[in-house]
């Protein structure tokens, strides 16, 4: 039990060594940040995502990963569920995926997609600092060497999911 704790705490723990600005670096901790969000927030029991067999990160928009998040989340899992990275083109389509990483869009689009998952349980990701006032949950950004993140956690806690006080604790701002 101790070594699947501290498995994602390991994660986290490099995640936040610095990124020197290295555009695929950053890319490789926000995508390790995007699977180890899943260990750390719960879903409610009578969400879409907690009936899902899989345990999904999706990407709405512009993919900056490309391969670098699949091969990462490959073999991998998240409460008992294989994690699969799906990128989607309609809006519509991504109700069922538990993190969904909104890329390069044009501020309409973005504040369209936060409005759509409003009272949904979908995690939106976004890394953008406005989107936070948008309505997105989790914000990115990097501050000199580190790859950091904001959460708003009264907009999760609206959409009845429960963020671990670790993930909470390593954010770099939360607002209630």
């Amino acid at each position: 039990m101790t070594q699947l704790v501290l498995t994602p705490l390991l994660v986290v723990g490099l995640c936040l060594l610095p990124a020197q600005q290295s555009r695929p670096k950053v890319l490789y901790i926000e995508g390790a940040f995007l699977y180890v969000f899943g260990k750390y927030i719960t879903w409610p029991a009578d969400s879409i995502q907690a009936k899902n067999p899989q345990f999904v990160i999706g990407i709405l928009g512009e993919d900056p990963f490309g391969p670098i998040l699949e091969k990462m989340v490959a073999g991998k899992k998240v409460r008992g569920k294989e994690v699969v990275v799906t990128t989607y083109t309609r809006l519509a389509d991504t109700r069922n995926c538990h993190i969904l990483f909104v890329g390069g869009m044009p501020q309409r689009q973005w504040n369209r997609t936060f409005a759509f998952h409003r009272e949904t349980a979908v995690v939106t990701v976004g890394t953008v600092f406005e989107q936070l006032d948008a309505g997105c949950m989790i914000v990115f950004r990097v501050e000199g060497d580190k790859v950091t993140f904001d959460i708003d956690l009264g907009l999760a806690r609206d959409n009845r999911l429960d963020i671990s006080s670790n993930l909470l604790k390593i954010a770099a701002t939360v607002r209630k």
